[in-house]
């Protein structure tokens, strides 16, 4: 018998045995539950993953839920992970926080087209520098769909650009959710893009910021939007002028606010609108520095309300739905994009009941049955 040989060998199994020990010490299983909210029946053709937040989005495991909608993962170590769950090829999320046992994940239905679903809120903010026109545009868009079911295809949510704008960021955020980065995509006619996004039930928020180069001075804009909308608003600095021959458009004052806001109030989908901007100015810094202590208090779950602006003082005095987006409305920021770290600061020890998170990645390919969902799209005009 070679001793020596024998000797080494166990050697090495000693020293790997010793290497595994601490991922081994740090191991703990997770289970889980799915939950479809649309029909209240399981689905055992849905795909349940397992991804590790350590280096990227590595999916570390995957399973399917069984007959009860229960499934279970072996965490190997204490990095951030996150459950994945895909239904009808939209994915919903939830953050495994360390040392928690049990994790809900909610699920919809998908379609195409939603009833029920509408913008509440596309607020415009608008200034000048050297380059020409900077626009932030944000949509507040609500899923009150009964049941409740999740709009998504590769045209989820169309807007309408002017025609020479030059895309410079885009956000979206779910219910619940955090921002992630998208890119809109192009569609038929120039300025028509849909974010592939889904829209849960519940409110999703989108974001776009764009430049309109070579700004002379004054700019005639048709604003069009794809869905019903509440309320459409336009904010600049009081060193620029807004002008409509459109009755639609109200001024709202408020002596706090150092902007101007007008407002046009239950849009529709082909209605004819249009504002002149000119001049040129920027918005106050007072309000930059207040939309960033804000954006911080958000990405660190310390607002004080369930909109943001909770605790900073008296709200702008906007009348109707607009009166929660005021810090959109303010805000000189708009686009805050937060890495995902930040998506774990709110998770809490044990277990979790959580609603499905966003998807840091580019949203999955739209479903089926969302094929014929192009036709439906409104035209550009």
């Amino acid at each position: 018998m070679n001793i020596k040989k024998t000797t080494n060998s166990v050697s090495r199994w000693v020293l790997l045995a010793g290497l595994m020990l601490p991922l081994a010490a740090y191991a703990t299983t997770v289970t889980g539950t799915v939950t479809n909210k649309t029909t209240g029946r399981p689905d055992t053709k849905d795909t349940v993953d397992l991804l590790s937040l350590s280096q990227g989005m590595q999916q570390v495991a995957s399973t399917k839920p069984n007959a009860q909608w229960h499934f279970s993962f072996n965490v190997p170590d204490k990095n951030p992970h996150l459950i994945r769950v895909t239904h009808q090829q939209a994915s919903y999320y939830a953050p495994i926080s360390p040392g928690a046992t049990h994790v809900n994940v909610t699920v919809y239905d998908v379609a195409s087209k939603v009833p029920g679903v509408r913008t509440e809120a596309d607020v415009l903010r608008m200034q000048t520098d050297s380059q020409g026109l900077e626009v932030i545009e944000n949509y507040f868009v609500q899923n009150n769909s009964k049941p409740p079911k999740t709009q998504f295809s590769s045209e989820a949510y169309p807007i309408y650009l002017p025609a020479n704008a030059q895309i410079e960021g885009a956000q979206a955020e779910g219910p619940q959710g955090m921002p992630v980065s998208v890119s809109p995509v192009p569609l038929a006619g120039k300025g028509h893009y849909a974010f592939v996004f889904p829209l849960r039930p519940g409110e999703t928020r989108f974001g776009i910021s764009y430049l309109i180069p070579n700004y002379s001075g004054s700019l005639e804009f048709h604003p069009k939007v794809s869905l019903p909308t509440g309320n459409l608003a336009v904010m600049l600095p009081n060193s620029m002028s807004f002008q409509s021959s459109s009755p639609a458009f109200e001024q709202i004052h408020d002596s706090k606010v150092k902007a101007q806001t007008f407002v046009a109030r239950n849009v529709k989908p082909g209605q004819e609108l249009s504002y002149t901007v000119s001049g040129t100015g920027a918005m106050p810094r007072e309000l930059q520095a207040q939309s960033g202590s804000q954006s911080q208090a958000e990405a660190t779950g310390s607002s004080q309300s369930d909109r943001p602006g909770g605790g900073l003082g008296p709200p702008i005095d906007t009348p109707g739905p607009l009166h929660k987006y005021r810090w959109w409305i303010v805000s000189a920021l708009g686009l805050i994009l937060v890495v995902v770290a930040a998506f774990l600061l709110g998770g809490k020890k044990g277990d979790q009941d959580t609603e499905p998170e966003e998807d840091p990645l580019t949203p999955t390919v739209a479903p089926e049955e969302t094929a014929g969902a192009a036709s439906t799209a409104p035209s550009s005009s």
